[in-house]
C-alpha cells in the first residue's frame, strides 16, 4: 500500500517527467525551426509532432484583373503568392507558367480557373448598325449602342473584314472609316463591333454584310502634274511631299528617304498620283529669235547700229576659258572611265550590317517613357537609326505622335502584336493580333503599314510563320522558337535557338537571327560579363554578315533594361564604326530590301572594257518589290583624279576607297549609270 508521501512523489516525478518532455518537445521544435529557416528541408515526421504556430506569412492584396501591376509587386491568388517579373495587366497568376509575368512565391500551383473574370460580373451588351448597301466612293458609318448592367464600357471596337479600324472609349460610338479606292461593284465586307466593359469582359455584335453597289467612276486625269522636282534618293521627304518620278507623279506618305516611289507599291511611303503629263506649249514667246547664240557677256538690249562698236574686242572668249566646269571633263582618251563594275555586299561599301530593335514600346507610361525621352534623342543627335517594336493596344495618344516624330527621324516602326499575348500567339488569334495591329498603325499613323514583324516572346508555330509570309505588307521577321500554336499553353520547343549572326546572303527574311541584351549576357551568343553590344558588331563585320540586336528599354524599364551608360558607349561604337566605313547601321526592312535588290535588280555590265556606263535589268517582279538604292563598287583605269558618276542627268554622290576604287549608290529603277575620270 502506498503512503501519502509516496503518492506525492510519484505525483511529483510525474510532473517532472511531464515537463521534460514538453521541454524537450519545445527544444526539439526550435531545432527544427532553426533548420527550416536555414533552407534545409525538415523531417516531415518531426514537423507533425509540433504545437500549430501563427502563421508569419505577410498578407498581399488579391489580384484584380483590371488592376496595373509593376515589377515585384505580390499578389495572393488561390491561397498562394506571386511577384509581378515586370509590368502586367490581366494575366492570371495561375496561368503564368515559367515564363510568364507571374512568379510563384510561396503555395501550390492550382489548376488554371477556367476565367480571370472576377465572379459577378455582367458581360456588357451591344447592337451595331451600318448601311448595308454603300458604294465605292461612300465612307462606312458605324455605329454602336453598347452599356453594362453592374458597371461602365470602356471602349468600343469597331472591325472590317476582321480587321480592326478604329475604337471609341466613350458615346456616342460612331466611326466614319473611308472605302477602299480599289473596291468593286459585287464585292461584300463584313462588319461588327466589340464592347468591352472597365473590368475586361466583352461582348461582340452581330455581324452585318455590306454590299458594294456601284464601282469607282473613273476619275478624269487631274489637271496636267508638270512641275514637281525629281525624285532623290539623298533627299529626306516628308508627308504631303509631292515629286516626279519616271513619268509619274508621287506623294509622301509619311517621312521616306531613299527608298523608289513603285506605282506598284501599294503599301510603300509613296502615294502614285498618275501620269505626268507635258504641258502643252504655250506658244512661247517666238518673240525676236536670236541669229546667233549670245555669249555670256553680250549685251541683251538689241541694238539697232550694229557698227556701234568697231572692234568686238576681247568679249566673252576669254571669260569661257576661265570659268570652270561643273561637270567634270572626259576620260583623257575619250573612251570609258572604269576597268569594272560590281555590287558592293553591303550599302556604302560596310563589312558589315547592324539593327537596333528595340521591343514592346508604349508599355510604359508616356510622359516619363524612355523610348521617347532617352533611346530616340540617343540615336538621332548622333545621326543613327534603330526600330520600335510597337503593341499596338497600348499606346496612348502621346505614344503615336511620339511615333510620328520616331519615324520623322529615320526610324522603322515594326509590328510586335496586338496585345502581346503571353507567352506566345496561339494560331486562332493571329488575324487579330497580326493584322489587327497593322490596321491600328494605319488608322494612326496616316496609311503607313509595317513591314517587319517581332513575335512576342520570340516563339510561334509554323503556321504562324507561314501566315506571316502571306501577308502583303510583310517582307520579314525575327527568327523564333517553335510551339504547336493550335492552344494559348503549349510546351515551347527551346531548343529551336534562332540567334546568330545572318549571312549576307540569307535566304528566308521571315527567320531573321539575332542576339538578346541581358544585364549579364546569361542568354547571349558572347561570354558572360564581356560587352555583348559591340561584340555582336564585331561579329558582323568580322563575318561580312548583318547583326540584329534584341533589346528593351533604357535606363528604367521592366525587362532586361540596358543602363544607360553602357547604352550611350555603344551608340559611340557603332558610330565610330560607320564613320570608319566598316559598319552600315539600318532598319530591318531597308537590309531587308538591300540584299534582294543585290539579287533581283541585277546589274547589266557592257563586255567591252574600258567601260563609260552600266544599266539595271528590272523586269524581275521581286525588283520593283525590293527596289532600293544599291552600292555599285567601281575600280577606275586612271589614278591620281578622281570620278564622278551620273544618273538620269543627276550628279550621284561618290565615295572614295582604297586604290582607285570607288563606291556609287544608285536606284536600279532610275535608268543607267555613266561614269566619267577627271584629273585634279
Amino acid at each position: 500500500m502506498m503512503s501519502d508521501s509516496d503518492a506525492g512523489s510519484g505525483t511529483l516525478k510525474s510532473n517532472k517527467r511531464m515537463e521534460n518532455m514538453q521541454s524537450k518537445q519545445l527544444n526539439q521544435a526550435l531545432v527544427i525551426a532553426l533548420i527550416t529557416s536555414a533552407g534545409f528541408m525538415a523531417n516531415t515526421a518531426h514537423a507533425l509532432t509540433l504545437p500549430p504556430t501563427p502563421s508569419s506569412t505577410p498578407s498581399y492584396a488579391s489580384w484584380n484583373s483590371s488592376t496595373v501591376y509593376n515589377t515585384a509587386q505580390r499578389v495572393s491568388y488561390n491561397g498562394a503568392i506571386y511577384e509581378a517579373r515586370w509590368w502586367t495587366q490581366g494575366n492570371n497568376p495561375a496561368e503564368s507558367g515559367e515564363w510568364g509575368p507571374w512568379k510563384l512565391i510561396s503555395g501550390s500551383q492550382p489548376t488554371p480557373t477556367p476565367s480571370a473574370t472576377p465572379m459577378g460580373n455582367q458581360a456588357p451588351s451591344i447592337s451595331f448598325s451600318t448601311n448595308t448597301s454603300v458604294s465605292c466612293l461612300t465612307p462606312f458609318v458605324l455605329n454602336a449602342t453598347a452599356s453594362d448592367s453592374d458597371g461602365s464600357v470602356s471602349k468600343v471596337e469597331f472591325f472590317v473584314d476582321n480587321a480592326l479600324v478604329g475604337s471609341k472609349t466613350s458615346a456616342p460610338y460612331e466611326l466614319t472609316v473611308a472605302n477602299s479606292p480599289t473596291c468593286q461593284a459585287g464585292s461584300q465586307k463584313v462588319m461588327y463591333a466589340i464592347a468591352t466593359d472597365n473590368q475586361g469582359l466583352q461582348t461582340r455584335s452581330a455581324s452585318i454584310t455590306v454590299n458594294i453597289i456601284s464601282d469607282v467612276p473613273p476619275t478624269p486625269n487631274p489637271t496636267p502634274i508638270s512641275s514637281y522636282p525629281s525624285w532623290d534618293s539623298k533627299v529626306a521627304y516628308t508627308t504631303g511631299q509631292r515629286v516626279a518620278y519616271n513619268g509619274r507623279a508621287f506623294e509622301a506618305k509619311w517621312w521616306t528617304q531613299g527608298q523608289t516611289p513603285n506605282a506598284a507599291d501599294q503599301w510603300g511611303p509613296w502615294k502614285d498620283l498618275g501620269l505626268l503629263v507635258t504641258p502643252t506649249p504655250t506658244a512661247s514667246p517666238t518673240a525676236t529669235p536670236l541669229p546667233t547664240p549670245c555669249v555670256p557677256l553680250c549685251n541683251t538690249t538689241p541694238s539697232p547700229t550694229p557698227s556701234a562698236t568697231p572692234s568686238p574686242s576681247p568679249t566673252a572668249t576669254p571669260v569661257i576659258t576661265a570659268s570652270p566646269s561643273p561637270t567634270p571633263s572626259a576620260t583623257p582618251n575619250g573612251s570609258g572611265a572604269v576597268s569594272s563594275v560590281q555590287v558592293s555586299t553591303w550599302k556604302n561599301g560596310a563589312k558589315g550590317a547592324y539593327s537596333l530593335v528595340h521591343d514592346d514600346y508604349c508599355s510604359m507610361y508616356y510622359a516619363n517613357d524612355p523610348y521617347i525621352k532617352i533611346i530616340d534623342p540617343e540615336l538621332t543627335k548622333r545621326g543613327l537609326v534603330a526600330s520600335f517594336g510597337m503593341i499596338t493596344s497600348n499606346c496612348s495618344d502621346q505614344h503615336w505622335a511620339a511615333a510620328k516624330e520616331f519615324m520623322a527621324h529615320g526610324h522603322e516602326i515594326v509590328s510586335h502584336s496586338r496585345s502581346h499575348p503571353n507567352p506566345y500567339i496561339p494560331d486562332a488569334s493571329l488575324e487579330t493580333e497580326m493584322n489587327g495591329a497593322t490596321a491600328d498603325m494605319a488608322a494612326k499613323l496616316d496609311g503607313y503599314k509595317p513591314s517587319y514583324f517581332i513575335w512576342p516572346g520570340d516563339v510561334a508555330s509554323t503556321k504562324a510563320i507561314e501566315f506571316l509570309k502571306a501577308q502583303p505588307n510583310f517582307i520579314g521577321g525575327r527568327a523564333t522558337h517553335l510551339v504547336d500554336g493550335s492552344g494559348p499553353n503549349n510546351a515551347v520547343d527551346y531548343t529551336t535557338m534562332p540567334a546568330g549572326v545572318n549571312p549576307a546572303n540569307f535566304d528566308n527574311p521571315y527567320r531573321i537571327k539575332w542576339d538578346l541584351f541581358t544585364a549579364d549576357g546569361k542568354w547571349s551568343l558572347y561570354p558572360m560579363g564581356s560587352e555583348i553590344l559591340n561584340l555582336h558588331i564585331d561579329a558582323a563585320i568580322n563575318q561580312g554578315g548583318w547583326a540584329t540586336r534584341t533589346s528593351h528599354s533604357v535606363d528604367t524599364g521592366y525587362y532586361e533594361t540596358i543602363p544607360l551608360d553602357r547604352y550611350t558607349k555603344h551608340l559611340d561604337y557603332a558610330k565610330a564604326k560607320v564613320d570608319a566605313g566598316e559598319l552600315w547601321m539600318d532598319t530591318p526592312s531597308n537590309v531587308i530590301k538591300y540584299r534582294y535588290a543585290r539579287d533581283f535588280c541585277k546589274l547589266i555590265v557592257p563586255s567591252v572594257t574600258p567601260l563609260s556606263s552600266v544599266s539595271f535589268d528590272t523586269s524581275a517582279a521581286e525588283c520593283k518589290k525590293y527596289a532600293t538604292p544599291i552600292t555599285l563598287q567601281v575600280k577606275a583605269i586612271y589614278q591620281g583624279g578622281g570620278l564622278s558618276a551620273q544618273q538620269n542627268g543627276k550628279a550621284l554622290v561618290v565615295k572614295k576607297g582604297a586604290n582607285e576604287t570607288y563606291f556609287v549608290t544608285a536606284d536600279p529603277l532610275a535608268g543607267a549609270v555613266s561614269f566619267a575620270y577627271f584629273m585634279p
